[in-house]
C-alpha cells in the first residue's frame, strides 16, 4: 500500500508537470486539519516546493485548524461567497473570483 495521492502523482507525471510551471493551483472541497496528511493539494505542495515553484490552494472551505502555511496563497470559496450555499449556488462565479484574488495575490 502507498499513498494515495503520491501514487497518483506518479502515474500523471506531476513533478516533471510542476517543474514545467511559474505557478501551480491546487484545490479540494474542504481543506481542513487534516488536510496536511497525505490528502492531494498537500501532495502538490511540497512537489511545487521541491521544485521551487509556487503552489495555490482554493478550496470550497477552508477551516480555521487548516494549515495553509506550505502554500504561497489560498482562497475558500466559501469566504468569497460569504457562506457555503452561496458558494454552491454559483460555483463558477465564485471560482473566477478565486482566480482574480489569486492573480492579484501573486
Amino acid at each position: 500500500l502507498v499513498p494515495g495521492s503520491a501514487a497518483v502523482a506518479e502515474l500523471i507525471g506531476l513533478r516533471e508537470a510542476v517543474a514545467a510551471a511559474s505557478l501551480v493551483v491546487t484545490g479540494e472541497g474542504s481543506f481542513d486539519g487534516q488536510s496536511a496528511a497525505g490528502k492531494a493539494p498537500a501532495h502538490v505542495a511540497a512537489v511545487g516546493a521541491e521544485a521551487g515553484v509556487a503552489v495555490a490552494l482554493v478550496a470550497g472551505r477552508i477551516s480555521p485548524d487548516a494549515d495553509t502555511s506550505g502554500f504561497a496563497a489560498s482562497v475558500s470559496l466559501t469566504e468569497l461567497a460569504g457562506s457555503s450555499s452561496a458558494a454552491l449556488a454559483d460555483p463558477e462565479r465564485w471560482l473566477r473570483a478565486a482566480g482574480e484574488r489569486l492573480a492579484r495575490a501573486l
